[in-house]
């Protein structure tokens, strides 16, 4: 009997989403002036209660200049590269993405918790919830493969 692929592959497009978004954010910053780049990192962090003074939004803030709008769009596309890269793996049931995806998520979790001590609210819960998931998921099709009942 064969396992179902839906919880991969849910995962697989939420990462393709998050790929998009990167993308989006890169064509963002080439076409637009640091002006703008600014307004949208604060419309953003106020969006998703992330608090704007701290963290990456205030780094990326802090660092954004007309030099470097070509950097950031450049990491946003590697970033899209490794989240689309990522996503087909997991649609396909690769194993390395399994650990890719697993290890890359258990890593946000620390973070996620920071994030809630600072700024608590139902946006940073329930990206912790998410992402707490996306790892017991994971781990399972992992353990399912590892004792030879799921997974391919």
């Amino acid at each position: 009997m064969m396992r179902s692929h839906y919880p991969l592959r849910t995962i697989a497009i939420a990462e393709w989403l998050k790929g998009g978004i990167a993308l989006s954010a890169g064509m963002v910053s080439l076409t637009a002036g640091p002006k703008e780049v600014h307004q949208w990192i604060s419309y953003l962090s106020a969006r998703i209660h992330t608090g704007h003074a701290r963290g990456p939004f205030a780094w990326i803030d802090a660092h954004t200049d007309t030099g470097s709008l070509d950097i950031v769009a450049a990491l946003c596309l590697v970033y899209a590269l490794v989240r689309g890269i990522e996503g087909w793996g997991l649609w396909h049931s690769r194993r390395w993405a399994e650990w890719f995806g697993l290890l890359g998520t258990a890593a946000y979790l620390p973070l996620d918790v920071i994030s809630i001590a600072r700024h608590p609210g139902a946006g940073t819960v329930t990206l912790l919830a998410i992402n707490v998931l996306i790892v017991g998921v994971l781990a399972l099709q992992l353990r399912r493969r590892a004792s030879g009942s799921g997974g391919s």
